[in-house]
């Protein structure tokens, strides 16, 4: 909490002591922190590992409080412009933290708040294609795991 407690104000100080949002969003500095300092090679691609995952992490943590969700949005933004999001509508964790920054806007009620950004025409058939070519499988195992305990049961 580190980059959250330096304030004087006593309400933001009270959030960042009941919010585990902060505590992860200094866990995706860190992360990033190291990753720009990594020399090229193994230990680079070990920080990008590590930043990803506190990238993902930052995704899924929940905001408890409305401070927190302030403060979040503010490092998503900063994380967009920095690592320049959103113009490749293919690259999907590009999408899931332009998608969060823009739910927390349509939470926190700002301005010009917009709808998250939906999936590419392309990805959503083969996510499409996909949850048919699961079902069927689905399906034809219990069709045929089905079959193949009658004939056992048929033995006994």
């Amino acid at each position: 909490l580190s980059l959250h407690a330096s304030t004087t104000d006593p309400t933001a100080l009270a959030a960042c002591l009941r919010d585990p949002i902060l505590a992860t969003i200094d866990l995706h500095d860190e992360a990033r922190a190291v990753l720009r300092s990594a020399p090229a090679g193994p230990s680079s691609d070990l920080a990008g590992r590590a930043a990803l995952d506190a990238l993902l992490s930052l995704l899924g943590t929940p905001c408890a409080t409305r401070e927190g969700a302030e403060i979040l949005l503010r490092h998503l933004r900063r994380h967009i412009e920095a690592e320049r999001l959103g113009a490749d509508p293919l690259d999907l964790t590009a999408c899931l933290v332009v998608a969060r920054a823009a739910d927390l806007s349509l939470l926190l009620g700002l301005p010009g708040a917009s709808a998250p950004l939906r999936l590419p025409a392309v990805r959503a058939a083969a996510v499409k294609a996909l949850n048919r070519g699961l079902e069927m499988a689905a399906g034809f195992a219990i069709v045929i795991g089905g079959g193949f305990l009658v004939g056992f049961a048929s033995l006994l």
